[in-house]
């Protein structure tokens, strides 16, 4: 819309881009970054802090760390993650009045230069401003809303507005919101867990449990109404996403989430990848209009709020005994019953404290994922001989030089990513897991497809972009996976054979018209 379009591929190309605009740029900007939650680099951006002798020569008004921002905290619950440095909650409508006229004279300031631009920053935590050396007057927090928004916000969403005072008794719209404690996700959730609910019975026995939980732990109300929302979803597809997405990283990519379903294989009478995309998109129409998911910064792209997802993972792991860590120590693993009853290990960014050891007994685990730092962390060889029923595996990070054996085990196994490793030339093993859907070597250091790849009949996704050191993709595989409907090999150094018509089944690589010969093919990236 700004008319500004981003063709590189490289960061640091586009934050240039950027910063041309903004110097280059006659009229006022304001800039704003919405939903962090982690200290940013507004250079690496292409968002200058610029010096005086800067400003004066492009005509930007001097702008420094502590002058250019109009920087504000967005925080749905302070109490919950920074009780140190938030403000408590206004008790009374003036003291509201006061506040959001704070933001507004702030806002109004963003008007004093003719030229330049002001850096809008919304966090949920205060904390993070402040390890961002940001000036104290330079924060605005934002206050729990008052009795009559949250009031007013609850039966909106609860689509109960309209109702007449007679019906709005039976449903106590306005006991219920009180006991939200104006916080707007819990409000929003509950709403909207609520919507469709005619018998008035339920909504006094939200109420009652709303009333107890809110009175002992903000959190426990959260994660109380999360789960009411999720005990109503209408299926057992739509659970199994939610809980999925609540595993991913925020602002996740659809695609990934596409590719995570076909994995599982849990989505029923669907089979090709557009008809699992289409089903995807539909689930996740879904779960925002539960409240459960938000939109992010792009269409193919999705988040989840943080309380919603710690409210998930709790979930997951109490009924469906998954276990997740994210960047802490990992000391050990889980007790022998517990890994008998796993179902999910995703372990992202750990600090490894011990060797892993030779097997782990996991008869009921069907995703075993580690994103890791550390290339020196190596995995035994008969490690994977007791999860027969594993349907995911994803390694990130990991050093596969000796590819362990008992990965032929993994006979039901349906997705299989070995991403960003260190891999052996030793990859026929990879040939036996006849029921592989998706196959990604992405990043990783591979130099020669092996011929064995050709017997995975089955596969729909093959990834091998960015592999920088692959010189051989034999024309035997290509040639072989003929129901592949989504090949990526961007970034990769091999040259393609030139088709000279003669005996194209003994050449080194493969020929393009290759590609030809598949016809389930709907996206290609060369």
């Amino acid at each position: 819309m700004l008319g500004m379009k981003l063709e590189d591929e490289s960061e640091e190309a586009r934050a240039t881009s950027i910063q041309e605009r903004l110097k280059n740029e006659k009229d006022n900007i304001l800039i704003i970054l919405d939903d962090l939650y982690d200290k940013l680099d507004l250079n690496a951006l292409g968002i200058p802090l610029q010096t005086k002798e800067e400003s004066s020569a492009l005509g930007i008004p001097l702008q420094t760390k502590e002058e250019s921002s109009a920087i504000m905290v967005h925080n749905q619950n302070p109490e919950l993650k920074d009780n140190k440095q938030t403000e408590k909650p206004a008790t009374n409508d003036k003291k509201d009045k006061k506040a959001k006229t704070s933001f507004v004279n702030a806002s109004s300031k963003l008007k004093e230069h003719n030229r330049g631009y002001k850096i809008l920053l919304i966090y949920e935590l205060r904390q993070v401003l402040t390890e961002m050396d940001v000036k104290a007057a330079s924060i605005f927090s934002i206050n729990f809303l008052n009795s009559k928004e949250a009031e007013t916000l609850f039966k909106k969403t609860a689509a109960i507005a309209d109702k007449n005072v007679d019906e709005l008794k039976k449903y106590a719209p306005d006991q219920i919101a009180e006991k939200c404690n104006g916080l707007p996700m819990l409000l929003v959730t509950t709403a909207r867990a609520l919507k469709n609910q005619k018998d008035h019975l339920f909504w006094k026995d939200t109420l009652g449990k709303l009333a107890k939980l809110a009175a002992e732990n903000p959190n426990a109300a959260l994660e109380y109404s999360t789960s009411l929302s999720y005990g109503l979803l209408e299926n057992e597809e739509l659970k199994l996403t939610f809980l999925l997405c609540a595993r991913m990283d925020h602002n996740a990519l659809v695609a990934d989430l596409v590719k995570y379903c076909i994995g599982l294989g849990f989505l029923q009478g669907v089979y090709s990848v557009w008809e699992v995309r289409d089903k995807v998109q539909m689930l996740l129409a879904k779960l925002k209009d539960a409240g459960l998911l938000s939109n992010s910064y792009s269409s193919n792209r999705f988040t989840m709020q943080n309380l919603v997802r710690d409210a998930a993972l709790s979930i997951s792991f109490e009924e469906r005994h998954v276990f997740t860590m994210t960047e802490g120590k990992f000391e050990e693993w889980p007790s022998k019953d517990e890994l008998e009853r796993c179902t999910v290990i995703s372990l992202k960014h750990c600090d490894f404290i011990r060797e892993f050891p030779n097997s782990l007994k996991c008869p009921s685990l069907s995703v075993f994922h580690i994103e890791n730092n550390d290339l020196s962390l190596e995995i035994p060889d008969s490690f994977f001989q007791e999860m027969k029923e594993l349907r995911v595996l994803i390694l990130i990070g990991v050093n596969l030089s000796s590819l362990p054996s008992s990965i032929k085990c993994l006979t039901n196994l349906r997705m299989l990513c070995l991403e960003q490793c260190i891999l052996s030339e030793k990859l026929e093993l990879i040939g036996e897991l006849k029921n592989l859907r998706i196959l990604s070597f992405l990043g990783s250091d591979i130099r020669i497809l092996p011929d064995k790849l050709s017997l995975l009949s089955k596969l729909q996704i093959f990834d091998i972009s960015n592999c920088y050191k692959l010189r051989i993709v034999p024309y035997c595989v290509m040639s072989s996976l003929t129901r592949l409907e989504e090949l990526y090999m961007r970034n990769i150094p091999f040259q393609w054979e030139v088709d000279d018509g003669k005996q194209k089944h003994q050449s080194k690589n493969a020929s393009l018209s290759v590609l030809g010969d598949l016809d389930q093919l709907t996206n290609l990236d060369l």
